[in-house]
């Protein structure tokens, strides 16, 4: 019955993107919204779960009323995220400036402008795919450095085919992805030769996949960071700026470059093991994704962290 129930989602789910990929970008936004609020209003035991969530999340106090619309909200972001992760990049985000609001891009200059290079650490939160809609419309060249999971050529499956032909219909591998399944050294010495030459790299500081994972703590809950971006940004000396991304409001996309995760003081005993610088800029950076996740808790519903939400 769960194999059936899967099958039914994932025919639900293409058919619904077909349906909004020919519309101009304003009313596919309004599609997708609608298609949350529809499965707000269905999934009532989904709904329970995220009133829930919100009352251990945003602060004590918060009406009643307040709290179930922003359930409402968390299942419509969710929407938006899944069918806009596909429909972004098939749209010039040059044209639809009014729906970016961005904040700290200076930073990234300012940080190439010391010839480091740039280690952009994106978040399972909000829309990622927004940042690289919005990176799209720069003049550098970047790296996205990625676990894809693309299927090998040779594999002729239906499965494979399909997922190559939708990979291509929707423009997801029309940029310099690196990464298939696990981050092979053969990437990351990619990735560390492009920070040499000044160039910047995107990958997702939060991933779980690698030989180094450190545990932290994220909104009271007990999580495994990889340390991928973080080291290579200490091997080469490129500057680490988290990036995250929110959705809601007038501009729709908000993307926030955040100041560099610099190391806190050590010891002179800790100060030359590596180990130890990198488990403190990972805990750095877990403590700068909590904060994220507190100030937009209704973007913070990523089944990474909290919940998963139907969409």
């Amino acid at each position: 019955m769960k194999a059936l129930l899967a099958v039914l989602d994932k025919l639900r789910f293409y058919s619904t993107l077909e349906i909004l990929r020919p519309l101009p970008l304003p009313w596919a936004i309004r599609g997708a919204s609608m298609s949350g609020r529809v499965m707000y209003g269905l999934c009532w035991r989904r709904r329970r779960q995220a009133i829930q969530w919100l009352r251990e999340t945003v602060p004590a106090g918060t009406p009643s009323t307040q709290i179930v619309r922003m359930s409402r909200e968390l299942f419509v972001y969710a929407s938006l995220r899944r069918y806009l992760s596909h429909i972004l990049l098939l749209h010039d985000a040059n044209d639809w400036r009014d729906l970016l609001d961005v904040r700290g891009w200076e930073r990234v200059e300012q940080a190439l402008g010391r010839n480091k290079g740039v280690v952009l650490l994106t978040c399972h939160l909000g829309l990622p795919r927004a940042e690289r809609w919005f990176l799209k419309t720069k003049p550098h060249h970047v790296y996205y450095l990625f676990r894809i999971g693309q299927a090998s050529e040779r594999d002729r499956s239906w499965g494979a085919r399909f997922e190559r032909w939708h990979k291509n219909r929707y423009r997801q591998d029309l940029d310099t992805l690196l990464g298939n399944e696990e981050l092979s050294v053969q990437y990351m010495k990619k990735a560390y030769d492009h920070l040499r030459r000044n160039g910047i790299v995107n990958m997702a500081g939060d991933g779980r996949y690698g030989e180094r994972r450190y545990p932290v703590s994220i909104g009271g809950r007990h999580h495994t960071l990889a340390a991928g971006g973080i080291s290579l940004g200490l091997m080469t000396g490129a500057a680490i700026l988290p990036c995250f991304t929110a959705v809601g409001g007038s501009p729709l996309f908000h993307i926030e470059i955040q100041e560099p995760l610099a190391l806190p003081d050590l010891n002179d005993a800790r100060a030359a093991d590596r180990n130890a610088e990198t488990k403190a800029l990972v805990e750095a950076y877990a403590a700068r994704i909590d904060a994220f996740i507190s100030r937009h808790p209704t973007n913070g519903a990523h089944p990474r962290y909290s919940l998963q939400i139907p969409t």
